[in-house]
């Protein structure tokens, strides 16, 4: 019924680099209140959304309205947005075609685009999510490594995707000051991500002495 209105909301989460303190690029995350006035996870809407067959749907209308939006900044900020793709369609044959329809018809430049796409989405379907990588890379678009820590990590992985930017689970970011493990895993990520050339993003920042760890 939420995609029958229009009901949901994309909120901009920024992405700031640290070195200059300028807002380079912004996250779209998944809104909805529900008729009752309550605000529902975005997980559980993907969850209702997968198990009613909807998901390729939902993950259309935020493609489309994520590019909508960044196509209405483009003359005006310098920036570029992001959006998540569910694991169940890393490796759907449609995917490709859906973001490459999708830039066409916002006209925005595909290297402002950031797919983001989790451990898990490697995982489960190899071939078919790393032919839809490749794909997506042939467009332009970059592909971001979600989440990365939180169960399925394979360094393996890395020589095979064609990865720009690795994002650290905010799970590590909230305990790194009080776990000195958490710190040096942290620190590890980092170097992994520096040494395969992609640009690291570090998830719920949001006080200055996590900022200057």
């Amino acid at each position: 019924e939420a995609l029958q209105d229009n009901a949901f909301e994309l909120y901009y989460q920024p992405k700031v680099d640290l070195l200059t303190g300028t807002l380079k690029s912004a996250e779209a995350l998944l809104r909805w209140q529900s008729p009752e006035g309550e605000s529902v996870a975005p997980d559980l809407i993907v969850e209702w959304a997968e198990s009613a067959g909807r998901s390729y749907e939902l993950t259309k209308w935020v493609v489309h309205k994520t590019l909508r939006q960044l196509r209405e900044w483009q003359d005006t900020l310098d920036i570029g947005l992001a959006l998540n793709i569910p694991a169940t369609l890393a490796g759907d044959p449609d995917l490709p075609s859906l973001l490459q329809d999708a830039i066409a018809i916002w006209g925005v430049d595909p290297t402002r685009v950031t797919v983001e796409l989790t451990e898990r989405a490697f995982i489960e379907d190899k071939q078919s999510g790393y032919d839809n990588l490749f794909r997506l890379g042939e467009l332009g678009v970059n592909i971001s490594i979600d989440d990365f820590g939180t169960g399925y990590s394979s360094l393996s992985y890395f020589k095979h995707i064609p990865a720009t930017e690795l994002k650290i689970d905010k799970s590590f970011i909230d305990s790194m000051l009080v776990d000195a493990q958490d710190m040096e895993l942290v620190k590890i990520i980092i170097h992994i991500a520096h040494q395969f050339g992609m640009t690291v993003v570090a998830e719920g920042v949001e006080d200055m002495e996590s900022l200057h760890s």
